[in-house]
């Protein structure tokens, strides 16, 4: 094998990996997080700011329901991506 065929041949590998590394970093995804992240901020918010008592507990369950969510996906997407 010469130089050139083993340059052909590492330069098949890089591209094969950049493929399979891009298939699994779905853009999607991170927008989906950001989205559930302003859902949670958002909620906290609302729980702030509820002036009626008929709405604590709605606010209460819409926070904590926000929160697991965003959570829930932000360990999907770290678990896809091997990050810690």
């Amino acid at each position: 094998m010469n130089g050139r065929e083993l340059w052909a041949g590492l330069w098949d590998v890089v591209n094969r990996q950049i493929r399979l590394f891009e298939e699994e970093a779905d853009v999607d995804d991170l927008t989906v997080v950001q989205e559930a992240h302003q859902e949670w901020v958002g909620a906290c918010d609302y729980f702030e700011n509820v002036t009626d008592p008929a709405l604590v507990d709605y606010a209460i369950y819409a926070m904590q329901a926000a929160e697991k969510r965003y959570m829930y996906l932000l360990k999907r997407v770290r678990d896809r991506t091997g990050d810690a």
